[in-house]
C-alpha cells in the first residue's frame, strides 16, 4: 500500500466546530458546510440519528465516582475525551434501529474498529469479496497510511491509518465519530446539553455482561 503525504482535511477539527465555542449551541456555518461535505445526505441521517433519542453509550466504570448509579454525564464525557483514561475505557455504542417500528435486533458501532453491525455497512464491504491475489493494491481503495500524523481521529483505526470513508461509510459511524472522535464539547453537546444522546455508566459486572449478551442475541 502507497504513503499518502498528508490528509486533505481534518475532519476532527472540523467536526468539533459543529457546537460553538460555548457548548451550548450549533455553529450553522459549519452545519451548512457538513451537508456539502458527506455525500448522499449522509450528514442529514447521522445528524438526525444524534436527535432521535436512539443511541445509548455505555461506559464501564468501578464503582469510584458513581453513587447508586448517579453520576456526572459532563465528567463522564471529559474522562472519553482523557487522554490518560480515554484509550482504556471500555464504552459500547448501541444505536436503536427504527423501520416502521422499534427492532429488535440493535445495530452495534465501534468507531474505534470503523465497524457497524448496520446492512448498510455491510454493503458497502460486498467488494471485499470479489478481491483476488491478481489485483494491484486491492486494499488501497478501503485504507489510507499517511506518513506522519495527521492529529486527526476521524475513521482512524491504528497510528497513520485510516479507512477511506468514501468506501466504508454509514449513518450510525458517522454519528459515532461526531460523538467519539471529535472533542468532549460535542459530546457533552448531545448527552448533557441538549440530552438527545443516552450516556449510561455501568458499575456492576453482571449489568454490563448483560449488555454484551444482548448485543450478541
Amino acid at each position: 500500500m502507497e504513503l499518502c503525504q498528508e490528509r486533505f482535511l481534518n475532519y476532527s477539527s472540523l467536526l468539533s466546530s459543529l457546537v460553538n465555542e460555548d457548548g451550548t449551541g450549533l455553529n450553522d456555518t459549519t452545519v451548512a458546510f457538513l451537508h456539502q461535505l458527506f455525500p448522499n445526505d449522509m450528514f442529514v441521517k447521522a445528524f438526525s440519528l444524534l436527535e432521535t433519542h436512539n443511541i445509548f453509550l455505555y461506559v464501564w466504570s468501578s464503582s469510584e465516582g458513581s453513587n447508586n448509579g448517579i453520576y456526572d454525564v459532563s465528567a463522564l464525557a471529559e474522562t472519553l475525551y482523557d487522554d490518560n483514561l480515554g484509550s482504556t475505557t471500555l464504552l459500547r455504542m448501541i444505536v436503536q434501529s427504527i423501520d416502521q417500528e422499534f427492532s429488535k435486533e440493535p445495530i452495534y458501532v465501534d468507531v474505534s474498529a470503523w465497524f457497524c453491525s448496520c446492512s448498510e455497512y455491510s454493503e458497502c464491504l460486498q467488494d471485499l469479496t470479489s478481491i483476488t491475489i491478481a489485483d494491484e493494491d486491492p486494499l488501497d481503495k478501503y485504507f489510507e497510511i499517511y506518513s506522519h500524523s495527521t492529529g486527526d481521529c476521524f475513521s482512524r483505526i491504528r497510528e497513520n491509518m485510516y479507512m477511506n470513508t468514501s468506501k466504508t461509510l454509514c449513518q450510525h459511524l458517522l454519528a459515532g465519530a461526531i460523538l467519539l472522535q471529535t472533542s468532549a464539547k460535542v459530546l457533552k453537546y448531545f448527552t448533557a446539553v441538549k440530552q438527545t444522546v443516552s450516556l449510561i455508566c455501568i458499575s456492576n459486572k453482571d449489568d454490563w455482561l448483560k449488555l454484551h449478551l444482548n448485543i450478541v442475541e
